[in-house]
Formats: structure tokens, sequence, C-alpha cells
């Protein structure tokens, strides 16, 4: 009887976990719905609501590492359309995605719920407060589920949002914290957390990040510290490509239980409880920089009150390089000689502003005005310097002026010039025309010699050419030419 009302619980038991955004935590709170996954039956039977995108992809990294050759198909839903195309080619048994994502699909009927077995909230709690549309959706999606369906929810704190959501949907679920995740009773927090620098980078380009990171600080020694097996793998591939490749090289990558002792610290995966941060710390690292995402940023203002944003030179020396060009530009014209309108123009605004203040609205007018004219972008100080040019130049429409449009020159020119004299090779139309002498009146032409007689004119000149024999038109008044004719073979 106890067996029974356990499996009865089970199958009907809702769980709240309390816990950070790791892949650990991922894979312990999803294992019990992928282990109610029936391969055999071509439904869907897993759900795992994710804040976005990213995490989407991560959950099916996760899901594919975790069944292996099981047979379960795992569809990250990152896109609505494309995931509606491969759904109708083949069916699948777990599907990651936005809420919002998963709404478009239900109501194409793209995926049906009717044998849903588990839906997985996973750290959906960031977006309750601040995307109502997300929160819309997801309580569109809570209304299709059938009653039967487990209900799990991970978040990272218990927020008024995430209980309100657990009270309209969650109401009997159990809650799981683990000390550790508990950040609000935890006494090492902020005033004894050390300073943390950060950088600001995505998932897809943490690797970069760390690169061009080490590239800058070049630290005597450096420890890449990392949370999960797939980090390792992608930092180790990137300090070998910076040529560390022995082990009694400065730079390592370690696990946060095993933090050796260096210059520099690098956070590669940003810290989410208070021991990782404490770890880190306990090394006496000179510096802290953890590569942040953007979800990452509330983890740290939790665990440290002391973040300092850590900017990269790259971006800053691009910068520098575009107000050099900007200044080199600026000495031109000054070199050419201002013309005193511009000064008496802007005289006014010395009552009011200092002069570097006037010449930084200048330039600010300058790079809206490059903005827009983006085809030509370097022609932005031509109208500065339009003084210099001489007025010919000007009306010509050269580089220090500027030329009107074709057809406003044209029907400008036309109402201005006169009107052209025409030039006739003729008589104006209507004039007399002058006498050209009596005209002759028509005659009817007189009939040939012969008249009728024709024929026998014809028939008498049969035979007197040079193919029948007879004399030719040299030989008809008795005068021949060249040598004698040979006869024909009828005329022998």
């Amino acid at each position: 009887m106890e067996q029974a009302e356990r499996g009865t619980a089970s199958r009907s038991q809702n769980v709240v976990h309390f816990l950070p955004r790791t892949t650990d935590a991922l894979m312990r709170v999803i294992t019990p719905g992928l282990e109610r996954i029936d391969v055999s039956q071509p439904s869907l039977q897993l759900i795992v609501v994710t804040p976005d995108s990213e995490t989407a992809v991560a959950v099916g990294d996760v899901i594919s590492k975790f069944t292996g050759l099981q047979g379960i198909e795992m569809l990250p839903v990152t896109s609505a359309n494309r995931a509606a195309r491969m759904l109708a080619d083949r069916p699948v048994h777990a599907v990651a995605g936005a809420a919002i994502e998963l709404q478009s699909l239900i109501q194409r009927s793209a995926i049906k719920l009717d044998g849903l077995r588990t839906i997985v909230l996973a750290w959906v709690d960031d977006d309750l407060a601040t995307n109502p549309p997300a929160l819309a959706a997801l309580e569109s999606l809570f209304g299709e589920l059938p009653k039967e369906a487990t209900r799990v929810m991970i978040a990272r704190r218990a927020t008024p949002e995430v209980e309100k959501l657990i009270d309209s949907h969650l109401r009997t679920a159990r809650r799981m914290t683990p000390p550790e995740a508990d950040v609000s009773a935890s006494p090492q927090i902020a005033p004894a957390s050390p300073s943390v620098h950060f950088v600001s980078v995505s998932s897809a380009s943490r690797p970069a990040a760390l690169r061009r990171l080490l590239d800058e600080l070049d630290p005597p020694s450096a420890t890449i510290v990392v949370r999960d097996a797939a980090s390792e793998a992608d930092a180790v591939q990137t300090v070998r490509n910076l040529g560390y490749r022995r082990t009694d090289d400065p730079v390592k990558v370690a696990r946060y239980e095993a933090i050796p002792a260096s210059h520099t610290v690098i956070l590669y995966d940003s810290p989410v409880m208070p021991s990782e941060i404490a770890a880190a710390s306990a090394v006496g690292p000179v510096q802290i920089v953890a590569l942040a995402t953007p979800r990452d940023m509330v983890s740290l203002h939790e665990l440290s009150d002391s973040l300092v944003p850590l900017t990269l030179e790259g971006p800053g020396a691009a910068a520098r390089s575009r107000d050099a060009v900007l200044r080199e530009e600026l000495a031109t014209v000054l070199t050419q000689g201002v013309a005193t309108r511009e000064m008496v123009a802007l005289e006014p605004l010395l009552d009011r502003y200092d002069g570097i203040e006037i010449a930084a609205a200048a330039i600010r007018l300058l790079d809206v005005e490059r903005t827009r004219n983006t085809s030509a972008p370097k022609q932005g100080l031509r109208l500065v310097a339009s003084h210099n040019a001489p007025p010919g130049r000007e009306a010509r429409g050269g580089e220090g002026g500027s030329r009107p449009p074709r057809e406003a020159r044209d029907s400008r020119d036309r109402q201005s010039r006169p009107p052209r004299e025409r030039e006739f090779r003729g008589p104006p139309r209507g004039a007399p025309r002058p006498d050209r002498g009596e005209r002759k009146e028509w005659t009817p032409r007189p009939p040939r010699e012969g008249g009728a007689g024709g024929g026998e004119r014809r028939e008498r000149d049969l035979g007197r050419g040079p193919r029948s024999g007879g004399p030719g038109r040299d030989d008809r008044n008795g005068r021949p030419s060249g040598p004698p004719r040979r006869p024909r073979p009828f005329e022998r």
C-alpha cells in the first residue's frame, strides 16, 4: 500500500527547485522527465520552457549527451517557422524553447500536448516581471496542458512573481532549496567579496573574448576557471591556439574545485554561488576577471558589490583612431584659413558656451550629416571648406559648391533664357512660291515603230545572236573582231 501511494504521488507530484543557472543543476532537474519518456511512442512527452534561444540550445545539448543511443528525439525551438517545418517531417519526444515560440507552434497545431508527461520551466523567473508577452504566452501554455502532466520549475530565488506563478499553476509543488543556492541566507556576501572586473560577452563570443583578454593583460601567470566539460574544452582549445601547450606554461585551465595560485584568475564561467567567488579569492590573485553574459550580471551583482567593468583595447583603439582622423580633417580646414563669416555667426554663442563646447556641437552635426550621407562619407568637410573655393567653381558646381538637380536646372534655364529665333531653310509656310517657268503639259507617248508587227520583228531577230550561230554584236556591221569563231555543234 505504501508503494502504491508513493507511485501515485510520483505521477502527480510537482516540484520547484531553487538552483543557480548551471549545467549540473539542469541535468539534475531534467533527468526524471527524461526517464518517463517512452521511446516506442512517437508523441511529444517533454517540454522545456527556456528564457531564450541560447538556453534552448544548451538544453538540447544536455539531453543529447545524456540520452546517448536511447533514441530520444529532441528539437531546440529557436524559430517557430523552422521548427514547424521540421515537426511536419518527423515526430519528436521533447522540445525546448521560449514560451512565445512554443505558443506559436501550439496555435499552428504543429505540436500536440495529448501525450505530454512533463513540463519543465527552466529559469524563466527573470522574464516574469520584465517581459509581459512571455508571461502571457506561459499562461496560455499552461491552459493547454493535460491535468496528469508533471510540472517542474527551476528558479534562482523566490521572488513575488515566482510565488504568484507557483500559486497559480504549481500549488501542490514541493520546494527544494540547497543551502548553498540560497544567496540571501549566506553570510559571505558583498562585505567580504573581492573586487571583480567583468567583460561583457555572449555565449558564442566567449572564446574570442578570452583570447583578446590574454593578449591585452599579458599576465605573468593566469588560471582560466571553468565549471563543466564543454567550457573546459573551449578554454583548452583557445589556450592551445595561443601556444600554451606544455604542462609548465604560466596559463592553465582549472575547475572551481581546484584553483591553483596565480597572478590573474579569469572566470570563464561566471560565478553563480558564493562558494565560487570564495574559491577564486582564496588563492590571493592580483585581479579577478569574469566573462559575463547579460544574464550572468544578475548573479554577479548579488555575489559582489564591487564590480568594475573592463573595456578591451580593441574597440577603444578603433574609436581613438576615428577621432584622430577627425582632428586631422579639422586641422586641414584651420590651416587653409577660416573665413570671418563663420566666426561672426558663432560669436553670440560665446556668451553662454565655451569654444570647445561649440566645436563639439559642430562635430556632432558633422557626424549626423555623415550618417545621412552614407554614400559619400568623406564629403562631410567639403561643405565647411566651401569658402576657399573660387566663385566660378561654385557656379560650375565643383567641389566647393553644389549643383541643383538636372530637372530643376533645365526648367530654370528654359524660363530665364530668351526665345531663340528659328532658322528656316525655305520660305515660310503660306508664302507664294517663286516662278519656275512654264510647266509642260503631259502628252501621251507615241507607239513604237512596227506597231502590231513587233512580233514579226522579234521573229526576224531570232538566230542572230552568238548562241544561235548568227553574227555577234560586233559582226553586224561587217567588222569582225578577234579570231574566227568556232562553229557550234548543230552548225557542222
